[in-house]
C-alpha cells in the first residue's frame, strides 16, 4: 500500500514543475540605475528579440555584448523593469562576475543551486553534481515563462547550463566577449556601443540635477569627451561633481587626464 501523496518527489527525483509547492515567481533582476537615459535603439532591439515568437522548441536566446563600462547590464535592467512582466513565472539574475570572486565552489554549479532554491526546490532535492542540477533546472522550468539574465558570461558553454526547459522562456546573456558560437544555438546578438554626445550630455545632466551644469555647456562637452561615451566613466564624473558642490565642470575637466 502506497503512502500519502505529499506533492514532493523522492530525493534524487526531479520535481513535477506543475505542482504548486515547487512553483515560485522570483523577481531577482535589480532595478535600473538612477538617471538612466537614451538607449532607445538598443531597448527596441531587445524588445523585438524577446517579443518575437520562439523558433521551434528552444527558448529565445539573446547575447548583449560591449566593452567594459558601456552599460550592458544597465540596459538589460532597464528592459526588464519595463517588460519583465512578459515572463510571469519568474525573472532570475545570475551575476557570474561576483560568483567568480567568491569563495570555494564553482560559479556555475553554485548559481544553478541558488536558482533552484528560489524556484522553490527544497535543499534536500538539489543534486550535488553539475549535470544533475542542469537537468533539474530544465525540468523545473518546463512549461513556464521564465527569463534568466546571465550577467558577465565569459564563455559560450556557460549559457547552456542556464537554458530554461520551455520555449516560452528566454535566456538573456551579457558579456564583454562576442560569444559567436552561440549563433549556432539560435542566439540573436546585440552590440552596445558608447553613448553619442547628446546622450552623454543628457546622462550628466540627469545625474547632476537641474541647473547644476547649465552655465557651463562647453565644459560639459569636454567632460563627455573625456568620458568617451562610457556611462560608467560619466557616472564617476557626475559623482565627483555631486560630492563637491563647489567644484565647477570646467575645473573638473581641467583636472582629468586626456583619454
Amino acid at each position: 500500500m502506497s503512502g500519502p501523496t505529499t506533492g514532493r518527489p523522492a530525493p534524487g527525483e526531479a520535481p513535477d514543475s506543475r505542482h504548486a509547492p515547487w512553483r515560485r515567481s522570483p523577481r531577482q533582476v535589480p532595478a535600473p540605475p538612477a538617471g538612466f537615459v537614451g538607449r532607445h535603439r538598443e531597448l527596441a532591439a531587445l524588445d523585438d528579440a524577446l517579443s518575437s515568437p520562439p523558433d521551434g522548441q528552444r527558448p529565445r536566446l539573446v547575447v548583449v555584448t560591449g566593452p567594459l563600462g558601456v552599460g550592458r547590464t544597465s540596459l538589460v535592467r532597464r528592459w526588464v523593469a519595463d517588460r519583465g512582466h512578459r515572463f510571469p513565472d519568474g525573472q532570475l539574475y545570475v551575476d557570474l562576475a561576483s560568483l567568480r570572486s567568491g569563495g570555494p565552489g564553482t560559479p556555475v554549479s553554485d548559481a544553478l543551486g541558488e536558482c533552484l532554491l528560489v524556484l522553490g526546490v527544497g535543499l534536500d532535492y538539489i543534486p550535488a553534481s553539475l549535470s544533475g542540477r542542469v537537468g533539474l533546472f530544465r525540468s523545473v522550468t518546463a512549461g513556464t515563462a521564465v527569463l534568466v539574465v546571465l550577467d558577465e558570461a565569459t564563455e559560450p558553454a556557460q549559457a547552456g547550463y542556464f537554458m530554461p526547459g520551455s520555449r516560452t522562456s528566454a535566456l538573456l546573456v551579457t558579456s564583454q566577449d562576442h560569444l559567436t558560437e552561440l549563433t549556432l544555438d539560435g542566439a540573436r546578438h546585440l552590440a552596445v556601443d558608447p553613448m553619442d554626445h547628446d546622450e552623454g550630455v543628457a546622462l550628466l545632466r540627469a545625474l547632476c540635477g537641474p541647473g547644476r551644469l547649465e552655465q557651463e555647456p562647453q565644459a560639459v562637452d569636454r567632460l563627455v569627451q573625456l568620458g568617451q561615451g562610457l556611462p560608467l566613466d560619466l557616472r564617476i564624473i557626475a559623482a565627483r561633481l555631486a560630492k563637491d558642490p563647489g567644484l565647477s565642470a570646467s575645473e573638473l575637466a581641467d583636472s582629468l587626464p586626456l583619454p
